[in-house]
Formats: C-alpha cells, sequence, structure tokens
C-alpha cells in the first residue's frame, strides 16, 4: 500500500524490501475485518475512508480486495453502554453509518446470539471483511506497474557481516539508500561503520537538531546515503526534512516552500539546536496560523497523528510566544483549511 500511494504521489522509483515474501508477517494472518467501531475519531476516520477503497477496490486500485459485506455487530455489557452510545455518536458526526439498536434487532440480525436486556448494542451495515493477501498482491501489482520494484529478502543478522553484504548490494543496485537506526554510538550500531568500510564518503554526521541529532549522509560512486536516527519521531522527522526534498529535486519536482506561521501556542525552544516538533497549521481572519503538539518525545510517533506540517525554529532561550512567528513544512500529502 505503501509502495502504491507513494506512486501515485509521483515517486515511481521507489524500491521495497520484502523481508520474507508478501503478506508473510501480520498482514498474511490479519482476519482483515473492516470495521468502524473505535472509540478516537482518527482511527474511525481512517477505518471509514479504507472502506470506501475495499468497496470500490477495483476502480480505486485495480485488482481485488476480496471485500465481503456482512455487517458488524458490537455487543457490551451495561455497564459499556455510555461508553458504546459515545463511541457511535462520534463516528455519526463523522458520517459513519453506525447506529445503537434494540435487543429485538439483534437478534433478527444475528438469531444465533444471545443477548440480554441489560446489553447495548451497535450495528455497522456496511462493514465486513476482506482478504488482507489478495489486497497485499493487488497494490504490490500494481505499484510495480506504476514503476516501483520489489524484491524479496531474508530477515538480515544483527551482526557486522551480515548487514555488510546486505548494503554491499544496496550500494550496487540503488540511487538512494535511506537506513533507519544503528547510526548512534551504541555498541552494536555499525550502520555507520560499515558504510565507511564500503567506501561510502561522509559529508556529516550529527546534526544540531532535535530531535534527530545522529544523522548520517554520504555518496557512493552513483548513491546518495541517508542514515536516519531509530527513534520513530527522529526517523519520519528527518526523512521529511532531509531524505523527502531530494527525492523531489531527483524527480525534477519543484522545491517544496517552507512557510511561515504565527503560533497561537508556547513553542519549546532548545537552547543549542534548532528545533522541530510536528504541528497544525490553519487559516484565521487571513493568516496562517500554527500550534504544535503537546506530545514532545521522539518515540512518541501519535504526535504526528492529526498534524499536517512540521514547525521548526531556532536555537534559543525560553520559550516562543504565541504571536511570535514560526516555520511551517507542510506535509505533502496534507493542506491547509
Amino acid at each position: 500500500s505503501m509502495l502504491y500511494h507513494l506512486a501515485k504521489l509521483g515517486v515511481t522509483r521507489s524500491l521495497l524490501l520484502e523481508k520474507d515474501v508478501l503478506g508473510s508477517g501480520s498482514t498474511g494472518r490479519s482476519q482483515a475485518i473492516c470495521r468502524m467501531h473505535y472509540s478516537n475519531p482518527v482511527t474511525s476516520s481512517l477505518a471509514w475512508e479504507s472502506l470506501k477503497v475495499f468497496t470500490n477496490f477495483e476502480d480505486a486500485v485495480g485488482g481485488t480486495s476480496g471485500f465481503v459485506q456482512t455487517g458488524y455487530l458490537v455487543v457490551v455489557d451495561a455497564a459499556d453502554r455510555p461508553g458504546l452510545e459515545r463511541n457511535v455518536a462520534m463516528q455519526q458526526e463523522l458520517g459513519i453509518d453506525t447506529r445503537v439498536i434494540s435487543t429485538a434487532e439483534a437478534a433478527e440480525l444475528a438469531p444465533m446470539i444471545s443477548v440480554t436486556d441489560g446489553e447495548a448494542m451497535a450495528w455497522e451495515p456496511q462493514s465486513g471483511y476482506a482478504d488482507s493477501y489478495q489486497v497485499t498482491a493487488s497494490y504490490a501489482k500494481r505499484a510495480r506497474e506504476m514503476g516501483a520494484d520489489i524484491i524479496m529478502r531474508d530477515v538480515i543478522q544483527d551482526d557486522r557481516e551480515s548487514l555488510r553484504s546486505f548494503l554491499s548490494e544496496a550500494l550496487s543496485n540503488c540511487n538512494v539508500v535511506v537506513s533507519s537506526g544503528g547510526v548512534s554510538m551504541g555498541r552494536f550500531d555499525y550502520v555507520r561503520d560499515v558504510f565507511m568500510e564500503l567506501g561510502v564518503r561522509e559529508h556529516f554526521w550529527k546534526v544540531a537538531q532535535k530531535p534527530g541529532k545522529p544523522l548520517f549522509f554520504g555518496t557512493g560512486e552513483s548513491t546518495l546515503i541517508f542514515g536516519l536516527p531509530g527513534n520513530p519521531v527522529s526517523s519520519y522527522i528527518g526523512f521529511m526534512e532531509w531524505v523527502w526534498p531530494v527525492l523531489d529535486i531527483m524527480m525534477g519536482k519543484p522545491d517544496q516552500k517552507i512557510l511561515t506561521g504565527i503560533l497561537k501556542a508556547p513553542f519549546p525552544r532548545d537552547k543549542m539546536k534548532y528545533r522541530f516538533l510536528f504541528g497544525k497549521s490553519w487559516m484565521e481572519d487571513g493568516k496562517l496560523v500554527c500550534k504544535s503538539s503537546v506530545k514532545v518525545g521522539s518515540h512518541m510517533l501519535s504526535s504526528s497523528l492529526e498534524s499536517n506540517c512540521i514547525l521548526g525554529c531556532e536555537p534559543g532561550d525560553g520559550l516562543l510566544e504565541p504571536g511570535e512567528e514560526i516555520s511551517i513544512r507542510l506535509l505533502p500529502w496534507k493542506t491547509i483549511q
């Protein structure tokens, strides 16, 4: 799916290295239930939009998803009725086809189950299940047709020689190599050392930014090499700030402009490093305004969930206060409302 959607965005020269065969991991073991009953609007919205793809897969993607519409019935005991009703109300506000039903309706929909008057039930008539392998295979086929490559790989052992063998082949076959993890100062952080042994010319290692200080960039004979940190937020922001713009240039796309917005809430600067945080930007009274996520840990990937941009500011003492300006990099697949 990632490879296909990158291709739809114009990133057609992309490579997926699969550790075994497609669908060999948790994807192939998934029951592929398509339902919207979640307790937060982000996940419910994602599931609702995904359902539209699964039910129209041949036209939207190509191939088959194996989707079967069965409906989805949720049953909870009396103590959880308020939570179920809140979830259903939230989902209805999002436009999801769901409703609370009576015991009699539940018995008619699913006569094989036994329910009591104290229990609460919700029904999603459009839900069902798909075929996880068919979905994966269809995405892979379309991604290949659009110019992407998929190479099957075994699991790389966590030792220097296995890593060296793998990276040597990657340097021979790829225009760009992007690694995540293994470029810090840990005892088993081999990646940077192995790149150097393979003749990679190091241009820089470690940058004055937070998060993502241990970032590596080098070149081979005809290959660009990016070594990103292993923490998820550090890797995500490092990719968007350093790798994505390079890929755009390689594909002949115009350079993305960095915007300037006005803070609506304090932003925590770093005294010595350029500071990045995921954030939300929007138009208000004709001005571009923004605020950062309150989650600031480099392990807290959930900080990106409702964000549409990355905010960045120069080092300095104290907070950037509301009303001050800050740099905004809009995530390419997001918009400003």
